[in-house]
């Protein structure tokens, strides 16, 4: 009798201590589920992401890259695909330059819903690393200014700001202005999108 006693007494902790792993899992289950809910309510595509939405496209780029104070620009025409993925949430981009064998890129912009800015990151098809850029958009939503920084060959870090203006529907512009060795600010690239016109279609038109 005392044996079976001494064991019911163990099987009664046992029961009680399953019942409280199971009710702390239970809990911990709960906040965990509600805590992702908060993280997917907190990262909403939201206004400034329905601004992107006037980039969405297809375009035809004319490019000009200064790449030091003084010596004549470079220039180059593209096309560039640009839709927005993942619910909304991103503007993805993809330019294609004319010149064989030039660089292909892609753009990722969004917005940080937590930090409140814009940011844009470019991968280049003969880089290692991607160029960042972070930003705000002004009250009308038509102008993006930016800011940037990368690292030269030479080690030497270059600040860059840029600013993106949205003329119309079908038109839109980018400056950047970036320090020299000197220190001083210098154009080093302007670009201007056109929206493509479908040309089969213009020509029935015509």
């Amino acid at each position: 009798m005392k044996v079976f006693r001494k064991e019911g007494g163990r099987m009664k902790v046992f029961r009680k201590t399953w019942m409280l792993v199971f009710a702390f899992l239970s809990i911990t289950c709960l906040q965990a589920q509600d805590d992702f809910m908060a993280r997917m309510q907190a990262h909403q595509p939201g206004p400034q992401h329905k601004l992107l939405e006037q980039f969405v496209g297809k375009w035809d780029i004319s490019i000009k890259w200064t790449l030091a104070p003084g010596k004549p620009p470079f220039e180059a025409k593209a096309t560039s695909e640009q839709d927005m993925i993942f619910g909304g949430r991103f503007l993805h981009a993809k330019v294609k330059f004319s010149l064989p064998g030039f660089p292909e890129n892609f753009e990722l912009i969004g917005y940080d819903n937590l930090k409140k800015e814009y940011f844009s990151t470019t991968f280049m098809s003969i880089e290692t690393a991607p160029m960042t850029m972070l930003g705000s958009l002004d009250a009308a939503g038509k102008v993006f200014s930016w800011k940037y920084e990368y690292p030269s060959i030479s080690g030497r870090t270059i600040h860059g700001r840029q600013t993106t203006r949205f003329e119309n529907p079908d038109r839109y512009t980018a400056e950047a202005y970036e320090t020299g060795n000197d220190g001083k600010e210098y154009k080093a690239f302007e670009g201007v999108w056109t929206r493509a016109t479908d040309k089969k279609a213009t020509s029935a038109k015509e």
